[in-house]
């Protein structure tokens, strides 16, 4: 970030806020979050018609049925966590009950896709061997 030029910066997943002010650019993130949010909201309600398919109809195997609720749920729970810390990217100043809460969303986050993405594989072998 030393560079005059963001062309070094762009495979980058950290958006620095401060810098965004800096290069008066938080118009554009600012539409960025609220995209987000809209796609957050979206999948919210396409897991929640999965869910309801997976619940109560069974035209699936239970075991293959029991893999896919346990995958959306780890995905519905960081995606509830991030609302929280899309909340603080706006820039709002988070008083102490609201920072515990960040503190914990962003461990609620990471377990949350750590469960999903490895720990689930491992049960889908063992269901097929």
């Amino acid at each position: 970030m030393c560079s005059a030029s963001t062309s070094n910066v762009r495979f980058i997943t950290f958006v620095n806020t401060s810098y965004m002010q800096a290069e008066n650019q938080q118009k554009v993130f600012d539409v960025l979050l609220w995209f987000e949010v809209g796609a957050l909201v979206f999948s919210w309600i396409e897991f929640l018609y999965l869910f309801y398919l997976f619940a109560f109809i069974r035209s699936m195997h239970f075991n293959l049925t029991f893999l896919f609720m346990n995958y959306g749920g780890q995905y519905f729970f960081s995606t509830i966590s991030r609302f929280f810390l899309i909340y603080e990217q706006f820039g709002y100043e988070p008083d102490d009950n609201l920072k515990m809460i960040i503190f914990y969303a962003n461990y609620v986050r990471t377990i949350g896709v750590f469960i999903a993405m490895y720990i689930l594989p491992t049960f889908m072998v063992e269901r097929s061997v």
